[in-house]
């Protein structure tokens, strides 16, 4: 991000600093954020797992809030955007691939086939012909110009090194976006990992179609002594070679079919929500541009009993956080607007993994290049009452203005510090890595860890306020710093 976009205070600069205080810190207060905190951290909603009725809950209070305070709707239907989250098992004893040509062959997944868990759902049946690639090509928007992958299932020779590539994920997407309809490795493991893998097919697993860590179609496995000899036996002369080689080729089998049957059953479907609103800008120069603002919806939900407490309330972790989006989305929605616009970014799943943002950076609702900053709002309520901990200063430009706005409001008594743990790199764990790995800056506020995170007594009764309310100001003066270019 260039110099030129670190935002200035047009407030500031027009009506002085106690007119703004006056919109943004002033109506933030202790009251209305403990309020929310207790409601969203009531045992009334069972932790807010992801999914849940709870959670459900949550989310309808989250869109209602939106909606009052007149902001646009930005996910898929209205305030919400769903994902799918599936729960399967996998049927190895039925399911078998199939090479029918010049040279038949047939082999069974769970024996000689290993079914990647990261696999995305696909039809039973699968039939198209057969390409061969070997190597990863440099460029990804280009990977198969000139071959024909409609219909096709593709056999990439992939590398076993741990420095080099393997088959990364924006390859099969490119494969997938060219027309395949499958994808089949040949690799060369160990014999025991290789029967640990096939032990992992006896467990159900979770299947969230659409998001970026599965792949856009079924991808299965197999060993150089099974697949690799056949393809050696049918001319492929790359195939067995170990290191894989450098120079990258496709090669389309002639007159070979390659049926995959595949048998997979679906356990449960759920699905769970993104809350999602925009407040546009004011400015039609730099209304097209976004501030996110952000923090995660969900809880644990209800877990192993501790002292006779089996609801993960999540009052910290992070209702805390979403108090904080809500109250500065009261606050710039009563204006004056801001010239650009504000993304505020509600997520679930982020406990099971980064589940709800990993979903929308995949299926965004406003371009994601079109977003300046995001701001993760995570475990404000404890540890720190007078600071906050800004992780990510040092990655962007929006150090450089957290700094500032906290310079500008003394007021607020908040010191924003840099990061007090950076070998235990909490900014790689929460939702901002998702925007992060699109090239958005972003910045997380986190103050830390402590008895109560993840336990049932992470309730109302942890929770300071006052603190937190005065660091949700903080937050409310810096986006409305990003937004006014």
């Amino acid at each position: 991000m260039s110099h030129r976009c670190i935002p200035l205070l047009l407030a500031v600069l027009t009506a002085g600093p106690s007119g703004l205080r006056a919109q943004t810190s002033d109506s933030i207060t202790a009251a209305d954020v403990r309020g929310r905190i207790a409601f969203l951290a009531s045992d009334a909603l069972r932790g807010r797992g992801t999914p849940s009725p709870g959670l459900e809950q949550a989310a309808r209070y989250v869109a209602k809030e939106f909606q009052r305070l007149g902001l646009r709707p930005a996910g898929d239907s209205g305030y919400i955007q769903r994902y799918t989250i599936l729960t399967t098992r996998v049927v190895p004893e039925s399911s078998t691939v199939r090479f029918v040509g010049l040279r038949a062959a047939r082999w069974r997944v769970g024996r000689e086939v290993y079914w990647l868990s990261t696999s995305g759902p696909g039809p039973r049946d699968i039939a198209g012909p057969a390409v061969v690639l070997v190597g990863v090509p440099a460029d990804s928007l280009h990977a198969f110009d000139g071959t024909n992958l409609h219909g096709a299932v593709l056999i990439h020779l992939a590398d076993d090194r741990p420095d080099h590539p393997g088959t990364p994920m924006w390859l099969l997407r490119a494969a997938a976006r060219a027309g395949a309809v499958a994808c089949i490795l040949v690799r060369n493991l160990e014999p025991d990992e290789l029967r640990f893998k096939m032990a992992q097919l006896a467990r159900p697993r979770v299947v969230r179609p659409g998001a970026e860590s599965f792949a856009p179609f079924p991808v299965l496995q197999m060993q150089d002594i099974t697949l690799g000899a056949y393809l050696a036996e049918v001319g492929v002369a790359a195939a067995g070679i170990r290191p894989v080689p450098e120079n990258v080729e496709r090669i389309v089998l002639a007159n070979t079919m390659i049926r995959l049957h595949l048998v997979e059953r679906i356990v449960s479907r759920r699905s769970a929500p993104n809350i999602l609103a925009v407040l546009p800008g004011a400015d039609s120069l730099h209304a097209g541009e976004y501030v996110a603002l952000g923090a995660h919806v969900d809880a644990l939900g209800v877990g192993p009993p501790v002292g006779g407490d089996s609801i993960y309330n999540g009052a910290d972790d992070d209702a805390s956080g979403t108090a904080a989006v809500l109250e500065v989305a009261a606050v710039l929605a009563r204006g004056p607007r801001p010239r650009r616009s504000v993304l505020f970014a509600l997520f679930s799943g982020t406990e099971q993994g980064l589940w709800g943002s990993e979903y929308y950076v995949a299926r965004p609702t406003v371009p994601l290049a079109r977003v300046v900053a995001f701001l993760n709002v995570e475990s404000i309520s404890r540890n720190m009452p007078d600071s906050v901990a800004v992780l990510g200063k040092t990655r962007s430009w929006l150090g450089a203005a957290a700094d500032s706005a906290a310079a500008r409001h003394p007021e607020l008594g908040i010191t924003a510090v840099d990061d007090p743990w950076p070998r235990k790199d909490y900014f790689e764990q929460s939702d901002q890595l998702m925007f992060v790995r699109h090239g958005v800056p972003a910045l997380f506020f986190f103050n830390g860890l402590h008895g109560a995170l993840h336990a049932p007594w992470d309730d109302i009764r942890v929770v300071n306020a006052e603190s937190a309310a005065r660091i949700t100001r903080y937050v409310g003066e810096l986006v409305r710093e990003l937004a006014n270019p």
